[in-house]
């Protein structure tokens, strides 16, 4: 699971409403601007998690007399632009630690609407809102410039590649250009989303970098509307986008440094009533729509956030404050034996690698996949979900040195993953497959049809229950799920399923559903202790909550336990004593509790996760 969290506040002195920031992902530095011409330059260092970290570079940029709109970077050139409400555009370079004004731009015809730097930052577009565009280098030189007759521009990106430019009209159409200039077509698969997105653009985002080698197969394009709608493309010709609602009125969005998460920040749509109160958020997901976290965020005027380099730390502009949260991301991992197992990329691979290493022996093997969804442990051995080469998805079941023991096909990609004595259990957020081991002979090696037929059950998420089906798997329909699966939890004898709305509990044997507890939130995170007398539960939100279960042979749908009176907030790990059903050890912000009952013992400071616990030794 991902968690986000504040974690530092910086009030400007200064009355003016910040309006845009942007943090230097090369050099660190941060940009943040404002009404009134107020633009400043920071520099944070210190600890990740921004307790003790510190201002080391704080200079205001005189040269703007109206609100500064627009601020980017250009990192490999170590050049910041900015743009105020006049069209006014400065671009500053670094001397001598200090930051000094190179070069100025004024059309004085209109203010600016977006920037962007194509991916070597040797060019820079610039769109204004009455149509006009230019193209200029970066010594200064103008390369091309154009007018859109009869269209205002919301906002501009440059692809990966740097071969196309797209624009953001604010009739809400979205046409490609190439870099020259020429007009080649308006994005092809739009007609199939604007009815429900609407015509105000709020933000459009090309995921760029060159540290990741790009995957054709993953969405890299964000379009987020002002109505909360989202669409999600792999390229300009994507003709079947992800388009999901966010119910937030969006502000912008932003892509983390390698792709795999993307936030977008604005306000829940209820706040335009004025009675109601306003409530600030950014709200995060993966690279193909799935929700990961929610960070609220306090105050009334969310402008904007962008990601520092690392990708874990985040600034925030709220009112006249910047802020700074700290993510802890949901790495692909897992800790089984004496074997931490956990999934990596190379910057000119597509493959994604899973590291092996035997923390006692210091012994290391790595495996390559096509495409690493999610990893579990179970006992000495551990499950993955992956594509092969040829894109079909599996689970493979593998022993401490990487080598699978056996493996199967299925029906669908698998995000959620949990294991027991006697089975294994993927999930996506509408189909449950069940891998019996106890009937398993070793098929690996064996045809896929072999393995697909092969103790092997699957079941739909429809109408809020599970029913058995059959590959191949029908296309989910939304109008028959009004929830979605988000987490998995599984004993010998119960598997729970946690959804959007509800956690069930099903017998683990014939997957008969037993009852459902109601939640206030969505789960993320769903942990049995040993004797499955508890259930520990967190939410999106980073709330810990317990609920003690009824004995197995006692469970009834009117009677499977009660909410144990515990909360804890900002939690993003847990884990159970294997020998003592009353203990546990939860990761609180950067702090690690261990509790006996609802009891906490004194906290120690630590930003690990969590591999194991047994009383008195956590790994």
């Amino acid at each position: 699971m991902m968690f986000v969290y504040l974690s530092k506040k910086i009030a400007i002195p200064s009355t003016s409403q910040l309006l845009c920031v942007s943090w230097d992902k090369e050099n660190g530095f941060i940009g943040c601007s404002g009404e009134n011409g107020l633009l400043k330059v920071f520099r944070l260092e210190g600890k990740e998690d921004g307790r003790n970290s510190s201002l080391t570079s704080n200079q205001a940029l005189d040269g703007h007399n109206g609100s500064v709109l627009v601020v980017k970077w250009n990192e490999l050139h170590q050049r910041l632009t900015s743009s105020d409400q006049h069209g006014l555009i400065i671009v500053w370079t670094l001397h001598k630690g200090q930051w000094y004004e190179e070069m100025i731009n004024n059309r004085n015809k209109s203010m600016v609407k977006g920037m962007d730097w194509n991916s070597d930052g040797r060019k820079i577009c610039i769109a204004y809102e009455d149509g006009g565009v230019i193209v200029g280098s970066v010594d200064g030189s103008r390369i091309w410039g154009k007018e859109i007759k009869g269209e205002t521009l919301a906002d501009v990106a440059w692809s990966p590649d740097s071969r196309i430019i797209l624009f953001a009209l604010g009739s809400g159409k979205i046409d490609c250009y190439d870099s020259s200039g020429n007009l080649m077509c308006p994005l092809e698969a739009q007609s199939k989303w604007k009815t429900v997105c609407g015509t105000k653009i709020a933000s459009m985002k090309w995921f760029n970098s060159r540290y990741v080698y790009p995957d054709p197969d993953v969405p890299s394009l964000c379009i987020s509307y002002k109505n909360g709608f989202v669409a999600l493309l792999k390229d300009e010709m994507d003709t079947e986008p992800i388009v999901f609602n966010s119910k937030l009125r969006i502000s912008c969005c932003q892509w983390n440094q390698n792709g795999t998460v993307f936030g977008i920040g604005g306000s829940y749509l209820g706040s335009a009533n004025s009675d109601q109160e306003i409530i600030n958020a950014i709200e995060f997901y993966s690279a193909y729509g799935e929700p990961l976290s929610v960070l609220k965020v306090p105050g009334k005027n969310f402008t904007s956030f962008s990601w520092e380099g690392m990708s874990l730390r985040i600034a925030i502009t709220v009112d006249t404050n910047l802020y700074f949260a700290t993510v802890r991301p949901g790495y692909k991992w897992c800790s089984f034996g004496n074997t931490i197992a956990y999934a990596f990329n190379k910057a000119d691979k597509l493959e994604t690698y899973i590291m092996f290493w035997d923390a006692k022996n210091n012994e290391r093997y790595v495996k390559s996949f096509r495409q690493v969804n999610a990893i579990c442990e179970g006992n000495e051995h551990c499950l993955i979900a992956a594509r092969t080469e040829e894109g079909k998805e599996c689970l493979i079941w593998c022993n401490t040195l990487g080598t699978p023991i056996d493996s199967r096909m299925i029906g669908f990609s698998a995000t959620y993953l949990s294991s027991a004595q006697n089975y294994l259990t993927g999930a996506s957020p509408y189909y449950v497959c069940v891998w019996n081991l106890r009937s398993t002979n070793s098929t690996f090696g064996t045809s896929p049809e072999e393995k697909i037929s092969s103790s092997v059950s699957y079941y739909h998420l429809k109408n809020g229950i599970l029913i058995p089906c059959r590959l191949p798997l029908d296309v989910p329909n939304p109008d028959e799920n009004n929830s979605k699966i988000t987490c998995l939890g599984t004993s010998d004898k119960l598997m729970l399923i946690g959804t959007e709305s509800n956690i069930q509990i099903y017998t683990a044997s014939d997957m008969k559903l037993v009852g459902t507890l109601e939640t206030k939130s969505k789960p993320v995170r769903l942990s049995l202790n040993f004797s499955v007398t508890k259930l520990a539960v967190i939410d999106i939100n980073g709330n810990l909550t317990m609920f003690e279960l009824r004995p197995y042979m006692e469970l009834t749908s009117d009677n499977l336990g009660m909410w144990l009176d515990f909360e804890r907030k900002d939690v993003w790990d847990i884990r159970w004593a294997p020998d003592n059903p009353d203990m546990f050890a939860i990761m609180e912000k950067t702090r690690m509790y261990i509790f006996r009952g609802t009891e906490p013992e004194e906290p120690q400071q630590s930003n690990a996760h969590l591999c194991s616990f047994k009383v008195r030794l956590v790994n």
